[in-house]
């Protein structure tokens, strides 16, 4: 089986698994986890791209959304670590002066800390334990990197 066939089952079988989901409820999904209105309505344009792929449309934008919503389903407060350490380098760049200069060092600083701190909470939630701070960061880029690789990986054949 060539990688574009595989590539193309992947995409079938993701899009049979999100079929129950559709735009109205993701869009509340995504309101009830917080995500605030300008991402929601972002995702909500990126729901609607499709690709043709042989004889079969496959909704591209949906597979992507759903993935993500998925991924933040599974480790919220990892992703809400990275949302407050972007939100913090962004404040910092509004400061006069200062803050376009401040802010990538506040983002190199940030991210990563809320982003470590908020995956030592998800895997405690979900009583797994950790020896270090920098095994919960190994693995909060395993989690994020999972996301994009599986994305990628059905794609990329495609497009």
């Amino acid at each position: 089986m060539t990688t574009t066939a595989i590539a193309v089952q992947q995409l079938e079988t993701w899009e049979t698994e999100f079929t129950d989901i559709d735009k109205i409820k993701a869009g509340a999904l995504l309101h009830k986890m917080g995500v605030p209105f300008q991402i929601t309505e972002v995702m909500l344009d990126l729901w609607d791209n499709t690709k043709r792929i042989g004889a079969k449309l496959v909704g591209i934008g949906k597979i992507i959304c759903c993935k993500i919503i998925e991924f933040v389903q599974r480790n919220p407060n990892l992703a809400l670590g990275i949302a407050l350490g972007v939100s913090a380098s962004l404040l910092t760049s509004m400061i006069p002066w200062i803050g376009p200069i401040l802010a990538p060092l506040v983002a190199i600083i940030a991210i990563p800390y809320a982003s470590i701190a908020g995956m030592m909470i998800d895997l405690r939630d979900r009583g797994e334990s950790t020896d270090s701070t920098i095994q919960a960061a190994v693995l909060a880029a395993k989690e994020f990197y999972r996301l994009v690789v599986e994305i990628f990986q059905a794609v990329k054949e495609t497009l």
